[in-house]
């Protein structure tokens, strides 16, 4: 499968430089690392036809994200071949790490060898990310000072804001543009969680998104908390608990104010 698409590598689609159209920053270095995972875990790929019921499938070979195309193996049943290789727009879905993901497309170029396809398509720009959490997340308020500060191999200390928190998860926002350090990272060790309410307490992390937002011009990081003890998940709960009640306090008394 992987070798003999090297055959006909001068087959990549080419692009004028001034047809390249502007990159979005702010998620082009998540969508490369969702991609590579999906080439690292051999994920199957469900490939669906407008106005066809049959699932076809397929799996990603390789990602170019520089030349702006990906190469997807032989699409499944032969049905599903002759309908991508017409130029039917399809939608690609698979699993990333338990969570859902779909992006649309069409194909640009197939190629054979040894009555095998592959196919180029455009490089997607955006991708439908839809995590299923499982446990409520509280937002944050502004005037809040939970933080937490994160310590990374050969990295002075980062300090993040915690933008929303759960028993399983949380979500950090770093005023400046991390990403060169966090994007090929899956794992953050040492996590500190700095609250008003209870004692500072480390955790580990297992990073499921990042990204630069330009609009806020900071990096958002969606976490998982990893090997959480009795301990740790006591505090979590408690923590989750002062944040739900600090929420409805203050919606308790602005409703007082406007009264």
């Amino acid at each position: 499968m992987w070798e003999r698409i090297k055959h006909f590598w001068g087959h990549a689609p080419q692009k004028k430089q001034e047809e390249k159209p502007t990159p979005h920053l702010n998620h082009s270095i998540y969508i490369e690392k969702i991609l590579q995972n999906l080439i690292n875990s051999r994920s199957m790929l469900s490939i669906h036809f407008p106005g066809s019921a049959e699932t076809f499938v397929s799996m990603l070979l390789e990602i170019h994200p520089n030349q702006e195309y990906i190469i997807l193996d032989e699409i499944t049943p032969i049905e599903g071949h002759h309908l991508a290789i017409q130029g039917s727009p399809f939608t690609v879905a698979s699993k990333e790490q338990g969570v859902f993901l779909s992006f649309g497309t069409r194909i640009i170029q197939h190629a054979d060898q040894n009555e095998l396809s592959f196919y180029y398509l455009p490089y997607p720009k955006d991708v439908n990310y839809k995590q299923r959490r499982q446990a409520y997340r509280v937002p944050v308020l502004h005037d809040n000072s939970l933080r937490a500060d994160l310590y990374l191999p050969n990295q002075p200390r980062i300090s993040a804001k915690v933008a929303d928190i759960s028993v399983s998860g949380v979500r950090l926002t770093v005023k400046y543009n991390i990403t060169p350090v966090v994007g090929d990272m899956r794992f953050i060790d040492q996590c500190l969680l700095i609250s008003p309410y209870t004692k500072p307490t480390s955790f580990s992390l297992e990073i499921r998104r990042v990204y630069y937002d330009l609009s806020q011009k900071s990096t958002i990081l969606c976490c998982q908390f990893l090997e959480v003890t009795a301990d740790k998940q006591l505090y979590l709960i408690e923590l989750v608990g002062k944040m739900q009640q600090s929420k409805i306090m203050n919606r308790f008394n602005d409703g007082k104010k406007t009264s």
